[in-house]
């Protein structure tokens, strides 16, 4: 069982009501890939799902994951237990360019993700007490479990660039989480765990039927304005509600 290794700043309630709206045989393009915290259920549940990042530092992550799970876990706890809080501090600005090897700078990047209060480190405060002693057993136990997943890297700032390349019967998942307005302006987004959502071109696409379109936000007045159809409002038990006062996440779909 794949269990997500990341902290997600998202906190996604929709896991079974993606799993059910999604057929079992359905081929998924997954794309924004990072914690995993919506997927790995499709996954663990034998969905056929390909995975998509732009986002070169987490596709590393979970790759050198993948090639040698034992190395990646024995330099994230030698780091962990040999960084100071100067060290720590140091590298949350400085981690892609401290480091040559692959293994060690996948190791910051889970230890940053890890110390971090919700998982985006380059825009909150890290303290190494936000790693558990049960984040490293849940590490250790799970590790090697990331095997099989079907990891691709996109060379595309905006990966809507690449969604006509994808097969008119895939199903297109997307856990965006929350919208913000900045990214509306086409403005960059320049950490490294964290992606650029052009959302005109996503819904172009949703609303083209090109293909079956599953997009997961966090509930906002200005996501639910943005979209004029297609929406379902999740409460925080993960039920569907028709209130959207109620709503924690916003699932909107073309199917």
């Amino acid at each position: 069982m794949l269990k997500t290794l990341l902290k997600c700043p998202n906190k996604f309630v929709c896991g079974n009501f993606i799993q059910d709206k999604i057929p079992s045989d359905a081929k998924i393009s997954s794309f924004a890939f990072s914690s995993g915290s919506v997927e790995f259920d499709l996954f663990e549940n034998h969905y056929d799902i390909s995975f998509y990042s732009n986002r070169y530092y987490i596709w590393e992550f979970w790759r050198c994951l993948i090639n040698s799970p034992e190395y990646m876990f024995k330099t994230i706890k030698f780091f962990h237990e040999h960084l100071s809080a100067r060290d720590i501090r140091h590298y949350r600005d400085n981690w892609i360019t401290s480091f040559e090897n692959p293994f060690e700078r996948a190791a910051l990047f889970y230890l940053l993700n890890r110390y971090s209060s919700n998982g985006t480190f380059s825009f909150s405060d890290v303290d190494k007490n936000n790693l558990s002693y049960l984040n490293f057993l849940t590490f250790e136990r799970e590790m090697f479990n990331a095997s099989e997943l079907d990891l691709n890297l996109i060379d595309q700032k905006d990966f809507t660039e690449v969604f006509d390349l994808l097969a008119h019967e895939d199903v297109l998942l997307i856990p965006i989480g929350k919208q913000k307005n900045t990214f509306l302006k086409n403005k960059n987004v320049t950490s490294p765990e964290t992606y650029f959502f052009n959302h005109n071109k996503i819904r172009d696409h949703l609303l083209s039927n090109k293909q079956r379109v599953v997009l997961a936000y966090k509930y906002s007045k200005h996501t639910d304005d943005f979209y004029k159809e297609g929406k379902t409002y999740i409460n925080k038990l993960g039920f569907v509600t028709k209130n959207p006062e109620l709503a924690e996440d916003l699932i909107v779909s073309n199917f």
